[in-house]
């Protein structure tokens, strides 16, 4: 039986791949998920298993949708807990190589430090990677100061407005379809979302969109 009613057919989307409440899973309830899976699959603390890409697909999925342990057993039975277990730590594995090399980068922005950091850095945070190294190309310090400090100021824009979007989902007086709309701001695919903006720096494997996991993976030429 399905544990959600069927939503209004101008408020359900392509990736609302199951019944659910159509949006993104807070930090917590990531947190909560990924503990859930690591009971059920029993997976020792950081192993990585043999996992295919649909296993990713499908926590991914779930994260998006909001959808508890209980629930996306629910509605995606005979799936294995300890392949999307594994599949959401090497994804977090990779995100975080990414996000530390392009700190490293923007910390010490030297042409030694593109060296040992930008290939890791541009797989998930390209736009501000070349931006960075236009900088450290640049002609005079005053340039290159100015683009570091842009760098820096739009990467804490995005985050922070990310972050204050999240907040109001998890305003206990919006009804689920206001937060279905403000989900969207958040995640959109097709008409872009704040976790798709060139400078948003994913903090958790719930906040990548298609495109970044598809990088991570090297799946994109």
């Amino acid at each position: 039986m399905c544990m959600y009613e069927a939503a209004p057919a101008d408020e359900v989307y392509i990736w609302h791949v199951w019944p659910s409440r159509r949006y993104p899973a807070s930090s917590l309830e990531e947190q909560r998920l990924v503990r859930d899976l690591a009971a059920a699959g029993k997976l020792p603390p950081g192993k990585i298993i043999q996992h295919e890409r649909g296993d990713a697909t499908t926590v991914l999925n779930a994260l998006r949708l909001g959808l508890t342990f209980a629930q996306l057993v629910s509605v995606a039975p005979g799936l294995r807990p300890d392949r999307l277990l594994s599949a959401y730590r090497h994804l977090d594995r990779l995100r975080e190589r990414s996000i530390e090399a392009f700190a490293a980068l923007l910390d010490d922005p030297t042409p030694t430090s593109v060296v040992q950091h930008s290939q890791h850095a541009a797989t998930l945070l390209p736009v501000p990677t070349f931006h960075l190294m236009a900088g450290i190309d640049a002609s005079t310090a005053r340039e290159r100061t100015r683009i570091l400090n842009d760098t820096r100021r739009q990467l804490a824009a995005t985050s922070n407005a990310a972050l204050a979007q999240e907040e109001q989902l998890l305003a206990v007086d919006l009804d689920d379809l206001s937060k279905v709309r403000l989900g969207r701001v958040l995640y959109d695919p097709y008409i872009g979302g704040l976790w798709s903006h060139p400078y948003y720096a994913p903090i958790r494997v719930g906040t990548m969109v298609p495109d970044r996991v598809r990088d991570l993976l090297g799946e994109r030429d």
